[in-house]
């Protein structure tokens, strides 16, 4: 008995207790995210390419005809932001929906990360014409002209809600 005391004292029985303890299955994260929706993992979606400057986006939006996706947000201080994007735009369901239909576009405004002034201006412009008003995040909807045919903003229940919402905005009379 001794011996066996003596040897689960030793590094090498450490070591050994570290890994079968590693070993073992995890249990559930049984958590709930912001929307109500158990926390469970899914698949991640492959890196979305977010235009960052709003004409360039529209542009690429008018001529592959699809729709622009125009995401207000304050990326490094928003919480609803920050979990809307791990919700749903972190998500392969999201990026196969919009992956054949629309251009996505981001126009953030962050409070750590320094800004150029003319992008700042430029952002403070969208607000206005968009009619923002603070209220982050919003997601807008635009043709290729930049017509708004939609706004979202975080919705409860996570990204089957989301692409539900989005769904009836893009299938509107006179919508590509």
């Amino acid at each position: 008995m001794k011996k066996l005391i003596n040897l689960c004292r030793s590094a090498v029985c450490a070591a050994a207790l570290a890994l079968t303890a590693c070993n073992k299955a995890p249990t559930q994260n049984t958590a709930e995210t912001a929307s109500g929706a158990p926390n469970v993992p899914a698949a991640e979606a492959p890196s979305l390419v977010w235009i960052d400057h709003f004409d360039t986006g529209l542009a690429k939006a008018k001529a592959e005809n699809k729709l622009a996706l125009v995401n207000f947000t304050g990326s490094d201080w928003c919480s609803v932001c920050i979990t809307l994007k791990k919700e749903v735009f972190s998500r392969k369901e999201f990026s196969d929906y919009v992956k054949d239909r629309m251009v996505l576009v981001e126009v953030d405004y962050p409070q750590i990360k320094q800004l150029p002034p003319e992008k700042r201006e430029k952002h403070a412009r969208l607000q206005e014409i968009y009619k923002i008003e603070g209220r982050i995040p919003t997601v807008l909807v635009l043709n290729g002209d930049g017509v708004e045919l939609g706004r979202l903003g975080y919705t409860q229940g996570g990204l089957p809600s989301f692409l539900a919402e989005l769904e009836k905005i893009r299938k509107q009379p006179a919508v590509l």
